[in-house]
Parts: C-alpha cells; sequence; structure tokens
C-alpha cells in the first residue's frame, strides 16, 4: 500500500494560541485519525532555531504531519469531504492562513538503523 504524508501548515487566531493547541491536541487530531488510511498525526510548533538559515516562505507557527496509507488518494479525499460535517472545528485556527500539501513516498522509509546494517 502507497505511503503518503498530508501537512497543513496551520496559525492560530489572534490571543487564541492556547485555545488552538487544545483543540489539536484533543479534538482536531482525534477527528482526523477516524479517516480511513490515516494512520497517526503528530503536531509540531515552529522552531526558534532553524538548521538552514532564515525561515521558510509560507512556513505555519505550527503544522501537523498526518501520515496516510492509501492506494488511491482519490477515494481518500472523498472520505475526508464525506467526514467534514462531522468534525469539530474551531475559530481559534486562522484559517485564511492554512496551506496544505501532500506528498507520496517516492522510496521505502529508512532508519538510522537500518542504514547502519547497509
Amino acid at each position: 500500500m502507497a505511503r503518503h504524508i498530508f501537512i497543513a501548515l496551520t496559525h492560530p487566531a489572534p490571543g487564541r494560541e492556547a485555545d488552538f493547541v487544545e483543540w489539536q491536541k484533543k479534538v482536531h487530531i482525534p477527528d482526523g485519525l477516524n479517516v480511513p488510511g490515516y494512520l497517526a498525526a503528530t503536531f509540531y510548533k515552529l522552531s526558534d532555531t532553524q538548521l538552514l538559515d532564515g525561515k521558510p516562505d509560507g512556513a505555519g507557527a505550527y503544522a501537523t504531519v498526518w501520515e496516510i496509507e492509501s492506494d488511491d488518494l482519490e477515494k481518500t479525499k472523498a472520505a475526508i469531504g464525506e467526514m467534514l460535517g462531522a468534525f469539530t472545528w474551531s475559530d481559534a485556527i486562522d484559517d485564511a492562513r492554512t496551506r496544505t500539501v501532500t506528498y507520496t513516498a517516492a522510496t521505502p522509509r529508512l532508519t538510522r538503523e537500518e542504514n547502519r546494517k547497509r
């Protein structure tokens, strides 16, 4: 089965960061993991230290990385559309600034342990 990641770059609404983080952790991520094919999610905060110079254009204050397994992303997309009405949304997110992107794995996953054995 093909592996994908769906990345949502997000910002809290002004003055609502604590509410936004709470909603992400306790509501949005658990809701999203009900989508068929969604395996896991990790919620990240933009680090003050960047490994390369500068802050990337369009970087969100937060990023959620969803791990997906699906041989038919169109079917997965349709399932999301069908479930959106059941999700609990929050006014603590600045929807106008949200950016999303989906990637499909181009290689099998390689861990440090596996790499050392090569």
